[in-house]
Parts: structure tokens; C-alpha cells; sequence
């Protein structure tokens, strides 16, 4: 996580992420790919309309931005959320639909 300054970008810390089935650099809805890119978060979803796959919350995200809509990118649903309830995290290697961070 990086928090803007007016010299410029400062690392703030990191985290262990899972990405998609495929992997990154989403193109188009359903490649079971994670895109790249800045986004902003639109929303917070409760955790009592999210199945447990979700975890403890989901955040939607922007994407597609301007810029993804620009090169003909497509897609929607893409989340920041957490893992199920009876996970701690998971697997090193192991890939998810959508799952960006834990």
C-alpha cells in the first residue's frame, strides 16, 4: 500500500495477495484474470449479503476505469475481499476468482 506525498510515493506496507485463475492482465469479462491498473474503491458490500467465499467483507472496485474502457477492456465484479470463514489464508501458489487481497 502506497500513500501519496507531495515528494512523492511513499511504500506504507504489503500484504500477501491471491489473484485470479489465470492469473493477470485482465482483457475481457469471464478470463478469470485479476487486471492491473489504479483503482479506487466504489462501495463496501455487508458481509451478511456475501456468501462465505467472500469472507468477513468485499470491497467493488472501478474497474473497468477510463483507461481500461479506452484499450477495450471488459469486465465487472471485481472485488477486494477477504477468505472464508474457515481459512486463515490461503495456500502459497493457490489462485481465485477475483481475490485480490486478504
Amino acid at each position: 500500500m502506497f500513500e501519496n506525498f507531495p515528494s512523492g510515493l511513499k511504500l506504507i506496507s504489503d500484504y500477501y495477495v491471491s489473484v485470479g485463475k489465470q492469473g493477470v492482465d485482465k482483457l475481457v469479462e469471464g478470463d478469470q484474470r485479476t487486471p492491473l491498473g489504479v483503482y479506487f474503491i466504489t462501495d463496501r458490500i455487508d458481509p451478511k449479503a456475501l456468501e462465505d467465499r467472500f469472507g468477513a467483507g468485499a470491497l467493488p472496485l472501478n474497474y473497468p476505469n477510463a483507461y481500461d474502457k479506452f484499450r477495450g477492456r471488459t469486465g465487472s465484479g471485481i472485488l477486494v475481499h477477504g477468505v472464508p470463514s474457515n481459512t486463515y489464508s490461503r495456500p502459497l501458489g493457490q489462485r481465485w476468482l477475483h481475490c485480490l487481497v486478504q
